[in-house]
């Protein structure tokens, strides 16, 4: 039930699925309004549609019913259709059916049956128009170019030999630049009408917005003094009439759009200034629009379901009848034929993408999609204006098909909505987790600071040493390398890239399995053993601590030591001993630890990968093999770089120590925390960025 009172009931073939019977019932008295019901041949043409909510009529001794025939040729454009129609009409022009007050439906002088039949050229071209009634018969012929389908010409009430007098020039777009009416049409740059020449009656314009919706259209009069100006805001419309001299309105009408996923429902006019002064208390006028299957707006019943307006139309727009209430002050209808505005100042409808000349059943402007619609850039429905619309000016379609994309749109719209409102919702969502985890991580970084305070506390009470030795199964740090390298096609080696965790499987050529994991290390001092391994490594912790890079001032006593020397920076390497039980173990030796047993453990999967072993575990279980080109020889080249030894970069604001290496590469050390392992970024000119982490 519509807001109004009334019931619209839909009846469609059970096997056809097309619409049968449309009914409307005023519900308060159960009166009925309205009630089409449609006839189809095999095909899907409508060929009969009978209004049984509108009483019979009597006419020069003829009965006139709400009754229309059509008839169609093998290409399905119409050929014939009769009908009723207004008793005073003559041939359709551009000023159409005077809409306002006119006689009653039942006075028998009223109305008359018509005949109308239409003769096409090959590409769907109105060659001729006959139309037969009585009082009321005329004929229209149309002349075209030759190399294409633009109307050149049509005859005149009276001409039936050309040349005919209405002629019809246009640009080089194939747009109409003149008519009859219409002195003069200007288009803009993407063919959409901008002006038109009155032709005495003065000059309207029309503003489109980027997208090609028509947002604003302004008349003004022959004397240039006043201005009618209308602006389109979606669903909404305010128009407006001011003195060309002033920005004051004298009049001012707003109208807003209810519609569904099918189509209008009803226009709410409100009158907000009259005579130059602001209306106190506005009244508004809800106009119900009930169209026929295509839409068109036949019957307008107001908020009470009474009527307001009557009309039916030609098979190609035109008005056939048309009826008001004198009784009630309301603006002229203007959104008639299909549903869409007819602009009273050109007469022309607007249909989206073009404008569309309903009394010479044809488009003022080329199809602009092209052939997608037919051969007939100009033709209108494919001649079928009766089964097809075309409510946006670019593709005709049928009423059922129209319904189901318009369903499909308003399906899109909603779920755009509902998206849209999701990701408003996860970006929220995600804000609060940010903020989460930033509170989560400087509460666990300030729980880690207590407990690693207390801890140091404790092995300094007890001696113990801050960073124990790594056994088999502990985690002593794992080497990760992002190789930004360029790569060598034909030097594809095996690379470690995440080394040191749990112990990670890797069978042997021979079929065995070895757990490789940190291997076991001296309880005494683990440096030392390390470093007694190769003089590479005691080479690389000297260069590092000469750079100064991991070093840091704390130190710890092992039990019985007498003294408490700190690690500091000098041109000449560590400045405390390296060896013996009572060596201090600084937080960087230990870190360093990690990191050698980290290219121990790599050497020695490397050794098992080369003669065909193959690794077995998981990332992040203990190893990760990548076979990446030079990867581990790179890696390689990377620690005897750093043996070498280089010189400090001073004055950088980089967050650590800059070493320049003697190839002219730099390599930028700084520790992750206060307690954690370092990252390494190397950086060689030419060549790209290597970034090796320490991590647990």
């Amino acid at each position: 039930m519509q807001g109004n009172g009334t019931v619209t009931t839909y009846t469609y073939g059970r096997e056809s699925l097309r619409l049968e019977r449309l009914r409307l019932v005023r519900v308060s008295d159960d009166a009925l309004l309205q009630d089409l019901r449609y006839t189809y041949d095999p095909v899907g043409n409508i060929v009969q549609i009978r209004d049984g909510a509108q009483p019979e009529v009597y006419f020069a001794n003829d009965v006139v019913v709400a009754e229309q025939l059509f008839e169609y040729s093998a290409l399905y454009r119409l050929t014939t259709a009769t009908g009723r129609e207004h008793a005073s009409l003559g041939q359709p022009t551009d000023a159409d059916f005077a809409f306002g007050p006119q006689p009653h439906p039942d006075d028998p002088a009223a109305l008359r049956r018509y005949e109308e039949s239409y003769v096409w050229d090959a590409v769907g071209n109105i060659l001729e128009l006959r139309h037969a009634a009585a009082g009321g018969s005329f004929t229209r012929q149309h002349i075209y170019a030759g190399g294409g389908n633009r109307l050149l010409s049509s005859s005149a009430p009276g001409e039936s030999v050309a040349p005919f007098s209405h002629s019809y020039p246009y640009d080089a777009h194939g747009n109409m630049t003149a008519m009859p009416h219409l002195a003069a049409i200007a288009w803009d740059h993407a063919d959409r009408m901008q002006h038109c020449d009155l032709g005495g009656g003065g000059d309207v314009w029309f503003v489109y917005d980027a997208g090609g919706e028509r947002v604003r259209k302004v008349q003004v009069n022959a004397s240039g003094s006043t201005v009618r100006e209308r602006i389109y805001l979606g669903a909404y419309e305010v128009y407006r009439e001011r003195a060309a001299n002033s920005t004051t309105p004298t009049a001012e009408r707003q109208t807003l759009h209810v519609a569904d996923d099918i189509g209008r429902l009803c226009l709410v006019e409100t009158l907000t200034i009259d005579g130059g002064e602001i209306v106190d208390t506005p009244v508004s006028m809800q106009r119900y629009q009930h169209g026929n299957h295509l839409g068109s707006a036949a019957l307008e019943l107001d908020e009470n379901a009474a009527v307001i307006s009557y009309e039916e139309f030609h098979p190609f727009g035109t008005t056939s009848y048309a009826a008001n209430d004198a009784g009630i002050e309301m603006s002229a209808k203007r959104y008639r034929y299909i549903g869409k505005e007819r602009d009273e100042e050109t007469g022309l409808y607007h249909l989206g993408a073009r404008y569309y000349a309903s009394w010479l059943a044809r488009w003022t402007a080329a199809d602009p999609i092209g052939l997608g619609d037919g051969v007939n850039r100009y033709a209108y429905a494919r001649g079928n204006p009766v089964t097809l619309v075309d409510p946006v000016g670019t593709d005709a379609m049928s009423p059922a098909e129209l319904a189901a994309a318009k369903q499909r749109l308003a399906q899109i719209n909603a779920r755009l909505a509902e998206l849209d409102q999701l990701e408003r919702d996860a970006a929220k969502l995600d804000e609060g987790i940010a903020r989460q985890k930033q509170q989560t991580r400087s509460a666990r970084r300030d729980l880690q600071r207590v407990e690693r305070d207390r801890a140091i506390q404790g092995k300094e009470s007890r001696g113990e040493p801050l960073f124990p030795a790594v056994g088999t199964g502990e985690s002593a740090g794992r080497r990760e390398t992002t190789d930004a390298f360029g790569k060598s096609p034909g030097s594809i080696e095996t690379a470690v890239t995440a080394i040191i965790g749990r112990p990670a499987p890797v069978i042997r050529p021979d079929g065995d399995t070895e757990s490789l994991g940190p291997p076991p290390l001296g309880a005494v001092d683990p440096l030392n053993e390390i470093i007694k391994q190769t003089p590479q490594a005691h080479a690389e912790v000297g260069a590092v601590f000469q750079a100064g890079i991991l070093g840091g001032p704390q130190a710890v006593a092992r039990p019985g030591a007498t003294a408490k020397p700190k690690l500091e920076r000098s041109g000449g390497g560590v400045g405390s001993a390296a060896d013996g039980g009572g060596t201090e173990l600084s937080a960087a030796r230990a870190e360093l630890v990690g990191v050698l047993r980290a290219r121990e453990t790599a050497l020695r999967v490397e050794g098992l990968l080369k003669p065909g072993g193959r690794f077995i575990g998981k990332p992040g279980s203990g190893a990760q093999i990548r076979e990446l080109p030079g990867g581990l020889s790179d890696a390689q080249t990377l620690f005897d770089q750093l043996a070498a030894g280089g010189e400090i970069v001073t004055g950088t604001k980089f967050p650590g120590t800059l070493v320049r290496l003697p190839n002219g590469g730099t390599v930028g050390l700084r520790p992750v925390s206060t307690s954690g392992p370092p990252t390494i970024d190397v950086r060689v000119p030419g060549i790209g960025i290597r970034e090796i982490k320490f991590t647990p």
